[in-house]
């Protein structure tokens, strides 16, 4: 579905009209305006990591205790079978790096683990020249911003994409004398969207447990072992 289709949905959920909005008209820019705030919004929603901003990727090497963060990261996913990993300069290790909070990170400062501060992720090790991690790649578990709607043919990559239609029409009647009244209905409306997006997300927020388990996995050394990846960092049952 197509930013301008949302917004021809929200036209009509709104304002009850459905001949076609223009896409230069005034209502038009305030509706693609409000779609890209709520965007943002959603995706910081408490207690979700949201499948749809989910990716892994590559922040370049490690020659102190910390790298810098893409900047289209907005969070690292947290999930102890999806850890941070760095690999080698050779390619022939992997060590795994479970991110913690910060809190957490400088509270306990526990042995293979990370955090961010800042713009930085920030390593429980400080890693040195004589260190095989050394100018290695580090890879993370990361959601990503997304971008901004600016051309009618973007799509929109919201699961129920009629959540943002809703949401821009309730938006648009916040401040109407005629149709205020409609914003507790449109609002609810668009809760109940949401309740069912997050029902058929996978990402809820681990929890993640910093003592040894009943599993015998403890933190330590320069990384830990994952239990759930092979040693080339498949995930186990993967051939």
């Amino acid at each position: 579905m197509t930013i301008q289709e949302v917004i021809q949905d929200a036209w009509l959920i709104g304002k009850g009209k459905a001949t076609a909005l223009e896409t230069t008209s005034a209502q038009y820019i305030k509706f693609l305006a409000l779609g890209n705030m709520l965007q943002k919004k959603l995706i910081r929603e408490p207690g979700v990591q949201w499948d749809w901003t989910y990716d892994r990727i590559d922040l370049g090497t490690i020659t102190s205790d910390r790298v810098t963060l893409d900047d289209t990261i907005y969070a690292i996913h947290r999930d102890e079978k999806d850890p941070v990993v760095i690999t080698t300069p050779n390619s022939t290790q992997e060590t795994y790096w479970q991110y913690v909070t910060p809190g957490e990170f400088k509270r306990y400062r526990y042995p293979g683990t990370c955090t961010i501060i800042g713009q930085e992720l920030i390593f429980s090790k400080t890693f040195t020249s004589t260190d095989t991690q050394y100018n290695g790649t580090v890879t993370v578990p990361a959601h990503i911003k997304p971008e901004d709607f600016t051309q009618t043919t973007d799509e929109v990559l919201i699961p129920d994409p009629e959540w943002l239609a809703t949401m821009i029409a309730a938006e648009s009647v916040r401040n109407s004398v005629t149709k205020q009244n409609q914003l507790g209905n449109l609002v609810g409306d668009a809760n109940n969207l949401l309740e069912g997006m997050k029902e058929r997300n996978s990402g809820s927020i681990s929890q993640i447990e910093l003592y040894p388990s009943v599993l015998g996995e403890t933190f330590g050394g320069e990384g830990y072992t994952n239990p759930y990846r092979n040693s080339t960092g498949e995930p186990l049952g993967v051939e």
